[in-house]
């Protein structure tokens, strides 16, 4: 996860702040929403995971899992675009600077979830994913790392759609 999100941001880094907050055009997302949307993304999956650590009822996810993880990889590399859910499509408009915090905020917050997780949790299912329910602790980590990956796509294209050229990784 870590690596996709440094990747992300190294693809931006030297870009004005006015570049990263300016739209391609109407009902599309600047960089700096797409920062929000992964952010808000990660917030959302945290909570279920506090939650389900808080009143228990999970258990080790099953090969249907595994299915579930294929199935949004096949999703994500799909040259197809895929509207947010609901709770995480209206994005609003933010400073880079706060967007970037946000998403660091809510990195730290993973790290130290995941440091407190106990081992034979890691394969439960405490993680849910809007469209194809309940995964575990280890593929949802692994659906996030893709899930910054695709929306790295996203920033490259709009950085094409936005910038003056230089600044297209």
């Amino acid at each position: 996860m870590e690596r996709e999100r440094t990747g992300l941001l190294n693809d931006v880094a030297g870009i004005p702040a006015e570049l990263l907050e300016r739209t391609p055009g109407q009902g599309a997302w600047s960089i700096a929403q797409t920062v929000v949307h992964l952010a808000m993304a990660e917030e959302g999956t945290l909570a279920y995971l506090h939650k389900k650590l808080a009143y228990g009822g999970h258990r080790t996810v099953t090969i249907t899992g595994v299915l579930r993880l294929v199935i949004l990889r096949i999703a994500l590399a799909l040259p197809i675009r895929w509207k947010a859910p609901r709770s995480i499509a209206v994005i609003p408009e933010m400073p880079w600077e706060e967007a970037l915090a946000r998403w660091d905020v809510v990195r730290g917050e993973w790290h130290r979830a995941l440091e407190e997780l106990p081992m034979g949790l890691v394969h439960h299912g405490l993680i849910k994913h809007p469209a194809v329910g309940k995964l575990s602790v280890a593929q949802g980590l692994h659906f996030m790392a893709r899930h910054v990956r695709h929306h790295r796509e996203q920033v490259r294209r709009t950085l094409r759609q936005i910038g003056d050229g230089t600044h297209v990784p």
